[in-house]
């Protein structure tokens, strides 16, 4: 494989947001992997999904990681740029909470043993009732976090569409929301459900695994046109994220990584 690095290509501008899922990610930059393949990458932090969907559409970066329903509706043109775009990988399963405000969580939960999700679901039913409409923020209109939840709530008997108001906030911006009280509760990706529980704004009611068991989270997208011009960076690429993610599997590096 030619050096993509060593050739003084523009490096891939790969886009993410602050997650635990995009760990295999930054474990692959710091520590060389991707450069052991010859391949040159930059990463660019974002602060939202739609910032991050936004650059990808209009050609500010090459690739990121991306809830899947958001890389389907960027190529369907549900969004206002259409992207041809490529999934050559999935990087991450599970990792999101669904958390309400501590004073909503406590009567749910409280009491005796965690009730199942279902059990949940049919109290906080028994509030909504009552005349409780509770806000809850999710990530992005097109994510995995906004299906889930609402097949929760569905499930439970909880209508999405009445029941609740549903809005979109940057998961990093939603402890503090809940804390503020602009929102009762908020379906997101780690960490900031273990950040919210550990400012005592809010409590997990559940995780994302109880609703879908291993159910897809985060991908690798790449712009087509891209991925058509560098196939041997693509494979350099992929074989440096399957690499990281065996590493991020390993135990014994588990506090290395969260430091990272």
């Amino acid at each position: 494989m030619a050096d993509h690095a060593a050739t003084g290509a523009a490096p891939m501008r790969l886009g993410l947001l602050r997650l635990t899922d995009a760990a295999p990610v930054a474990l692959a930059a710091t520590r060389g992997f991707f450069a052991a393949e010859g391949v040159a990458v930059s990463l660019s932090v974002e602060p939202s999904w739609a910032n991050v969907a936004d650059k990808l559409a209009y050609g500010l970066l090459d690739a990121a990681v991306l809830p899947p329903p958001l890389g389907l509706a960027m190529e369907l043109g549900l969004r206002p740029a259409a992207t041809r775009l490529i999934v050559p990988l999935s990087l991450s399963l599970n990792g999101n909470s669904i958390v309400l405000a501590e004073a909503l969580a406590k009567p749910l939960l409280d009491g005796g043993p965690v009730p199942p999700p279902l059990e949940t679901g049919r109290r906080l039913r028994g509030l909504i009732a009552k005349g409780l409409r509770p806000r809850l923020a999710v990530v992005h209109g097109f994510s995995t976090h906004d299906l889930l939840l609402r097949y929760w709530l569905a499930a439970c008997g909880i209508d999405p569409e009445e029941a609740v108001e549903l809005s979109v906030l940057p998961p990093s911006e939603m402890p503090q929301a809940l804390a503020d009280g602009r929102i009762d509760g908020f379906c997101a990706g780690a960490p900031w459900g273990a950040v919210a529980a550990r400012s005592g704004a809010g409590r997990t009611l559940l995780l994302s695994s109880a609703i879908w068991r291993n159910h897809p989270e985060k991908c690798l997208a790449l712009r087509a046109d891209w991925a058509e011009r560098h196939p041997a960076p693509l494979l350099g690429v992929l074989r440096a994220l399957l690499r990281a993610g065996a590493a991020c599997d390993e135990p014994a590096g588990a506090a290395a990584l969260a430091a990272l």
